[in-house]
């Protein structure tokens, strides 16, 4: 089996997961507003269980994004075709990660003062992630009828809370900022947008880099970012584009495209051919870069 052909069975369970603690949220708070507090505790805590399994299921998904094999073929057997539920339809590409969702979450959050109702921020939000969305994001979900990408955001909303960056507090139904959260947004909007290959990034030392500078070029770790989410990730060269221009807060996602081609001295074309096997590319970067090799090989190898 395909590496990537176990990452859509993964999102499936955690759709199928998702439905669940969905339904059960309304189930809750249906119990709370008919005052059966007991009956409410009782269900929390079983979704405070499922939540954990969750983690998990997700904690192993990306352990299984990471991994890099050829695939091995049986001599007189036919690949076995995984049958998916017609429920947890997957379009073309991947759906977009949660993690892709936080920056453009908290900056929404800004906009409308620090605080709004759940389906206000979505809304708005849209206009900031509309790029970076793929097929997958915008199929609903069989028990709900939301698109995957709104429940993929409430799900970073999540883990913002775990990191402090959302308050855990907020009246039910309304997201709010914290301190801690708008001082994480001005920080990633202080970073640098370069535009030329040869400007730095902050200085981060790398085990096995002893001859090697710690300011890396930005365009060189645009670029890496961009494998990163073709090789590991599934994603098309345009997906991993737009992402990268995402998470990273750029204006345009043709800062990240001009990095990949002509500040390479290749085409579109030619840089998708490069992609299209992996050592070929980590070769080709290490020409370019010869003073980053430990580093590109840490990044996209073995």
């Amino acid at each position: 089996m395909e590496k990537n052909e176990v990452i859509p069975a993964f999102e499936m369970l955690l759709d199928e997961i998702d439905a669940v603690v969905m339904a059960l949220n309304e189930e809750g708070a249906q119990l709370l507003t008919a005052g059966k507090y007991a009956d409410a505790r009782a269900l929390i805590a079983k979704v405070e269980s499922i939540n954990a399994i969750r983690v998990k299921v997700q904690s192993l998904s990306e352990e299984w994004r990471r991994l890099s094999f050829k695939t091995v073929k049986k001599p007189g057997r036919k690949p076995r075709q995984a049958k998916l539920k017609p429920t947890a339809r997957l379009g073309k590409g991947m759906r977009t990660p949660e993690e892709a969702f936080k920056l453009p979450l908290l900056k929404t959050l800004i906009e409308m003062g620090g605080a709004g109702r759940v389906s206000e921020v979505l809304d708005r939000m849209e206009n900031h992630v509309k790029p970076m969305l793929t097929e997958p994001d915008y199929e609903p979900l069989s028990s709900t009828d939301e698109f995957r990408w709104r429940n993929t955001a409430k799900w970073a909303r999540q883990e913002l809370i775990y990191d402090g960056l959302l308050e855990k507090d907020s009246p039910y139904g309304i997201w709010t900022i914290s301190d801690k959260g708008r001082a994480w947004v001005e920080k990633q909007s202080q970073e640098p947008m370069p535009y030329n290959i040869h400007e730095k990034q902050t200085k981060i030392q790398f085990p096995g880099d002893k001859n090697e500078s710690a300011d890396r070029p930005v365009a060189l770790e645009q670029i890496i970012e961009v494998c990163h989410e073709i090789f590991n990730n599934g994603r098309d060269y345009n997906e991993a584009v737009k992402l990268v221009a995402m998470r990273r807060g750029l204006k345009s996602v043709h800062t990240v495209y001009d990095k990949c081609t002509r500040q390479l001295g290749l085409t579109t074309a030619e840089f998708k051919a490069v992609t299209e096997d992996k050592y070929q590319m980590i070769k080709f970067l290490i020409d370019r870069f010869p003073n980053y090799q430990s580093y590109i090989v840490e990044q996209l190898g073995p």
